[in-house]
């Protein structure tokens, strides 16, 4: 209950929510996630309470629950605020000298900052914390080095990180307010004052909290200060006042929070009965002079300034104690300007909401400050009252006694002023305005003047109000007429005879929903319409509301159930579960149980909310048929295309419940709006009615019941929507998933068809089995296998000739022949959907479809002469779903039944397959789209050998099928893309927890315990941080155990490879990560074997994949980051492993004869420049002629980058050639090689530079070869 209490708290959206956040909270204290059975003791301790089944009432005795949370009260107040000795210590430390204080501020902050979400779990020691950092900071004002206000600032800024969280107005309260600190806090706010003006850290302190939070705080602090009952003239300094006011206009110019609180305390003095006869007049002079200045010229700082004007004089009109009377002859010369600047602005929203509370504010002090009289009064509001079966006749007497109209006294009638009127008419026109904190504004702006008018009057209002509602196409007319009927209602100036108008109108507000192309607006009319059925639950007594519960309680459950919006779900059941409260439970038949089912947290999920709390509550007496009928005639007409599907969903569950009502007259209704030609949204959400409503009726038998021309109906309706062509057009293709279910639906449901008709399904799905959108695909593809299994069955000697010609021979012979890669995509997928009748009749069928989808599944793979993604995916797949779905046996062990199985030679072509299919690496200008072929394989074939797992023999497979798994997998898990590791971390851990397989797994124990995988936890295999520190311990597996070489150099290839294609990617975070643990792991391997195995290993994936740019490039990257670091030093510095150098060097050479890809080229002369320095003289002049080479390549970029890069490597190896350096680098210097010259000319500056360097032998052979 109390979790389900707090919903408005936590309501979100718009601003509406935020103000109704306000409410709930001041009212009942602790919002439910912070709910315990401690924390809510002061919850219970104000408010008498309903809590599930027992009644808690501090007037009627106390219950067990009430006892015992009252016993829990000292324990609680600690519960609230958990850091309270931390923060109080913190606090202290601020106020010690000679210490840092960022670091305590800086925690002292976090702390504060989590409680932004229920700040009220302060309040125990909220007086406390403020006192000490006032006199922390009051301290240090009373100190001589008033020059830098250090200790000061810091607790000021903590002053500032409490009042953002718990609300500045509350922290006032707590400031120390004696006459004697007036002079030191605004001597203290001069300085800072100046600090701001001046901005220069000669002047200002550069370090510490900023500046403006001081300013901030001083202000709100001098505007409590003026509430001190003192005379001004006992001050010290007498131009105290005037220098405070003249500051306060210069700080209303601020663009952030300082002007806020400058405009208060600016308000508050001039408010005071010893200085309003002179400054209220003096300023009401400059804000007119502020107001024609920003009339006339527009700009920033004018509209700030403005903007200060406005909120300084709301707020004096709000705080002042000074007579009306007084303040109208002092504020009326601002009525004019003010009334000239509304007509001339329309752009700036925060003008226009104060302009609107100037509006109120000014027409409250024109009329009498009194409550009107004949406003409705509901007496004494108890919650306890309302969950009692039958209330008292005194409870009742007292509860309706204010409607007694004889005992209300009369309004004596006077005149109301014309600028009422006029000001009235403003803030009216301010409820249809575009922004909402405008129309909110304007809303309490009726209630707060209507509150002062005669009944006449209020009357008037309320038709105005009500006018709003008549334009169906303004959502901002209904959202303002709703906050305004709320705003009414709060303030009992909503009289209960006029409720048979007003309740319609809110019911329209709670399901306003207004469509615009293709999306709608009218969230936040419902979010409005709900606040107001709140405030009308809270403001009214059961026995006004109760002839409209019945259909605002209907109207509010729907929307909390079915509304597309989250805020707008959770609003109504916080609207409802109010009601529930407020009204009384016996009005509302099974509405505690609604409560408890529809809750905050289960409306979250829309999903959930439709097909679990919805059904759940149709089961209840009283609502079956609403929620039936409103799918039916609302929802499945719904704009957004998921809102139809799961109202679909929806009603297809709910026909379980009342059968007959959906037999004859919803699905009546909705065969005729499936033929609906001029309205898309009609006929496809009509369509889904039809067919999840069948699949609904069918579960339980339901369907065979229906009435004979209404199964007619059905089975023709396929035929009627295609002769009507209702697939062409714009969302056709809607129409033909829709249509796809339905066929899907009827084959469940087996309804009874003839063979023609079933014919006719058949090609109606195979017409959109090669359509190009995916999801029709899917659609049709489930539809194809229920058809199949339902109506099309398959003999002792297996399938007829012209079933297998018409299904399975046809599917083989598109997937081989068609050119359309639509066509292809679509029955390479369709066939995986087959069932095991006609896959498997005999060895020879089966042996073709899976060679057939081999061959498509390659990487390889062309159709229509180019490379497609989709096909090789959807392959793979459907040779997973085939496996499945025919099965694993032992060919010598199977039976005489004609259906076979996946026997040794079969199942080894299969896993051939998927890892293949993890060598797609193809690239086109979505990126890498190999990789979904990837993921298909690896789900596969763990899916295969998870199958395969459960069968006693073993020799039905290799046995080397289980470690080629394990590192293929481990290679993806080393790679780059996010979303493959974690699919790869998931399919590792799924096969490393297979017992059956585990014996078939070198270093199984190693691999989980490396890995972290001894359960089947998630892991973010996706952060590079997580994954890459475990994977790189792979590397020493066979090196530590050895137990089979081979696959220990299998796994220890696979993790590198993958490394190396992360460690060189273009995601930041990916190669770093990569990067490091390549690098770390070889700089723990020095002085070892281990180092030359890995250079060993990085040589022959660089020879394997010579020419390959898609793993060269990144090689390249990887292998000069390792050199940069000189990991592979003592290798290059040993002559028996000066083999890597040489390897190395013929590596860079056979690539740059093969490569015209410049980036290659780039990263080629950089490994060649890393690797220079140290390595045997051979090597060195083979890879300076590759420099010199490389010099007059045929691409400039290439020519000038490696022209720099000889530049640098000449500079820093003095030591080769010395004696003709200096030649070479002025020929370097001097030759442009970036520039289109005669090649001739670039190719003798070359051999000149080669000649200097006596490597123009090395020189000719590289070019001669």
């Amino acid at each position: 209950m109390l979790r389900d209490c707090e919903s408005f708290f936590f309501h979100s959206g718009n601003e509406t929510g935020m103000v109704w956040h306000q409410t709930k909270r001041n009212d009942h204290g602790i919002p439910a996630k912070f709910a315990s059975s401690k924390v809510v003791t002061s919850f219970l301790n104000q408010h008498d309470l309903w809590f599930g089944s027992c009644l808690v009432s501090k007037t009627t005795g106390m219950s067990s629950i009430e006892k015992k949370v009252r016993d829990d009260t000292a324990e609680s107040e600690t519960v609230l605020f958990a850091e309270e000795t931390e923060a109080f210590a913190l606090v202290k430390y601020i106020g010690q000298e000679g210490v840092d204080y960022d670091v305590p501020l800086k925690r002292l902050r976090s702390i504060f900052d989590k409680y932004l979400e229920c700040p009220s779990l302060l309040d125990s020691v909220l007086e406390a914390l403020t006192k000490r950092l006032a006199e922390t900071a009051q301290n240090d004002l009373r100190t001589d080095q008033q020059d830098n206000y250090r200790t000061m600032r810091y607790a000021l800024s903590a002053l500032y990180a409490l009042a953002k969280v718990r609300g500045r107005k509350i922290i006032q309260r707590f400031l120390p307010h004696a006459v004697d600190d007036v002079e030191p806090i605004w001597k203290a706010l001069q300085q800072v004052l100046r600090w701001q003006a001046v901005k220069s850290d000669e002047v200002a302190p550069s370090k510490g909290p900023p500046i403006w939070e001081s300013i901030y705080m001083l202000w709100n602090w001098m505007g409590v200060l003026s509430l001190v009952p003192f005379d001004c003239d006992i001050l010290a300094d007498k131009s105290l006042v005037q220098a405070l006011m003249n500051s306060g206009k210069t700080s209303l110019q601020e663009a952030g929070p300082i002007r806020d609180a400058a405009a208060t305390c600016l308000a508050s003095w001039m408010s005071r009965p010893d200085l309003e006869a002179v400054e209220i007049p003096d300023f009401v002079r400059w804000s007119t002079d502020v107001i024609e200045a920003y009339s006339r010229q527009r700009s920033n700082v004018n509209l700030f300034r403005t903007l200060g004007v406005l909120q300084t004089c709301c707020a004096a009109l709000k705080l002042s104690s000074v007579s009306r009377k007084r303040l109208l002859f002092h504020f009326q010369a601002l009525w004019d300007p003010l009334l000239d600047l509304s007509q001339t602005i329309r752009d700036d929203f925060s003008l226009q909401k104060l302009l609107i509370k100037w509006w109120s504010r000014m027409s409250c002090a024109h009329l009498p400050p009194r409550v009107a009289t004949w406003r409705y009064q509901r007496g004494k509001r108890s919650l306890l009252n309302n969950v009692r079966p039958i209330a008292s006749a005194h409870d009742s007497t007292l509860l309706t006694s204010s409607l007694a109209h004889d005992e209300i006294e009369k309004d004596s009638i006077f005149l109301v002023p014309d600028e009422v009127e006029d000001a009235l008419g403003r803030i009216l026109e301010g409820l249809g305005h575009l922004s909402t904190i405008v129309r909110w504004s304007a809303a309490k702006g009726v209630g707060r003047v209507t509150e002062r008018l005669p009944e006449l009057c209020g009357e008037d209002v309320l038709d105005a109000v009500l006018e709003f509602f008549d334009d169906e196409e303004n959502d901002r007319l209904w959202h303002g007429g709703c906050l305004a009927l709320a705003e009414l209602a709060r303030r009992g100036l909503l009289l209960p005879a006029r409720l048979g108008e007003v309740i319609p109108q809110v019911i329209r507000a709670i399901q306003f929903d207004l469509q615009s192309n293709h999306s709608s607006v009218g969230a936040h009319v419902r979010d409005a319409g709900c606040y107001t059925y709140w405030a009308f639950a809270r403001a009214y007594s059961p026995e006004v509301m109760k002839p409209y519960l019945s259909s605002l309680s209907k109207a509010i459950v729907l929307t909390s159930l079915f509304d597309r919006e989250v805020n707008c779900r959770r609003a109504a059941s916080a609207a409802f579960q109010e009601a529930v409260g407020r009204q009384g439970a016996a009005n509302f038949p099974n509405g505690i149980a609604i409560l408890t089912v529809a809750d905050y947290f289960s409306l979250g999920n829309r999903r959930h909310a439709y097909t679990s709390l919805a059904f759940q509550i149709a089961k209840m007496d009283g609502y079956t048929r609403p929620l039936i009928r409103h799918l039916q005639m609302v929802k499945l007409f719904h704009w957004d295309i998921t809102i139809r599907k799961l109202s679909a969903e929806t009603l297809g569950i709910m026909s379980a419940i009342d059968r007959d009502y959906v037999m004859l007259d919803v699905l009546p209704f909705l065969l005729e709006k499936s033929l609906d030609v001029k309205n898309l949204r009609i006929r496809h959400g009509a369509t889904l009615g039809v067919a999840e409503s069948l699949l609904g009726l069918s579960k339980t038998k339901a369907h065979e019941g229906l009435p004979e021309a209404i199964l007619v109906d059905i089975t023709l309706l396929v035929d009627e929507i295609e002769k009507k062509r209702l697939y062409r057009g714009r969302g056709g293709e809607i129409m033909r998933s829709a249509v796809c279910r339905l066929i899907e639906c009827i084959a469940i449901a087996k309804l009874p068809l003839s063979v023609q008709e079933q014919v006719r399904l058949l090609d109606s799905i195979d017409a959109s089995i090669p359509h190009p959108s995916e999801s029709i695909q899917d659609n049709a593809c489930c539809a194809l296998q229920v058809l199949l299994v339902s109506y099309f069955p398959v003999g002792v000697n297996g399938p007829s000739q012209r079933l297998q010609r018409r299904i399975v021979d046809k599917f083989v012979n598109i997937i081989s022949n068609e050119t359309n890669p639509a066509a292809t995509r679509g029955y390479v997928k369709a066939i995986g959907y087959l069932p095991a009748k006609l896959l498997a009749p005999n060895r020879s069928v089966l042996a073709g479809i899976i060679d057939c989808l081999r061959k498509a599944a390659r990487y390889d793979s062309l159709v229509g002469g180019e490379s497609d993604a989709e096909s090789r995916r959807n392959s793979l797949q459907s040779l997973s779903s085939i496996a499945s779905e025919v099965g694993i046996v032992d060919v010598s062990r199977q039976s005489e039944n004609p259906q076979v199985s996946l026997g040794r030679n079969l199942l080894d072509t299969v896993f051939d397959c998927f890892f293949l299919g993890l060598e797609d690496y193809s690239i086109d200008r979505r990126g890498d789209v190999g990789s979904w072929s990837r993921v298909a394989s690896m789900d596969a074939m763990v899916e295969l050998l998870t199958k395969v797992a459960a069968i006693p023999n073993p020799t039905l497979f290799d046995q080397s099928v289980p470690y080629r798994v394990v590192s293929s997998i481990v290679k993806q898990l080393s790679e780059k893309i996010d979303s493959v590791r974690q699919k790869a971390g998931d399919c590792l851990t799924r096969v490393m927890l297979l017992s059956s397989i585990a014996v078939f797994v070198p270093c199984r124990a190693e691999i989980v315990e490396a890995l972290g995988i001894e359960d089947e936890n998630d892991h973010n295999w996706s952060d590079a941080s997580f994954t890459f520190p475990r994977v790189v311990k792979l590397l020493s597996l066979n090196i530590e155990k050895g137990e089979d070489q081979r696959c220990g150099a299998l796994y220890y290839t696979s993790v590198l490879s993958g490394l190396i294609v992360s460690a060189g990617g273009l995601t930041e975070s990916v190669n770093k990560e990569a990067s490091f643990v390549l690098i770390e792991f070889a700089k723990q391997c020095q002085g070892t074997r281990e180092l030359e195995k890995l250079a060993t290993c990085l040589m022959d994936l660089f020879e394997e994949h010579v020419g390959k740019g898609r793993f060269v490039l990144p090689l390249l990257k990887t292998l000069e980051k390792m050199l940069a670091y000189r990991v592979f030093d003592t290798l290059l510095l040993d002559p028996q492993t000066s083999h890597f150098a040489t390897r190395c060097m013929d590596c860079l050479v056979r690539e740059e004869r093969s490569c015209r890809d410049v980036p290659r080229l780039l990263q080629l002369t950089k490994v060649i420049v890393a690797l220079l320095p140290g390595v045997p003289d051979a090597v060195e002049h083979r890879g300076v002629a590759l420099l010199c080479k490389l010099t007059s390549h045929p691409f400039p970029r290439v020519r000038s980058h490696t022209a720099e890069q000889f530049y640098l490597v000449l500079l820093e190896n003095q030591g080769f050639g010395s004696s003709s350096n200096p030649k070479v680098l002025e020929i370097i210097l001097t030759t442009p090689w970036g520039s289109e010259l005669d090649n001739l000319f670039l190719s003798d500056k070359t051999k000149e530079v080669a000649e200097h360097l006596a490597v123009l032998r090395e020189l000719e052979d590289l070019c001669t070869r």
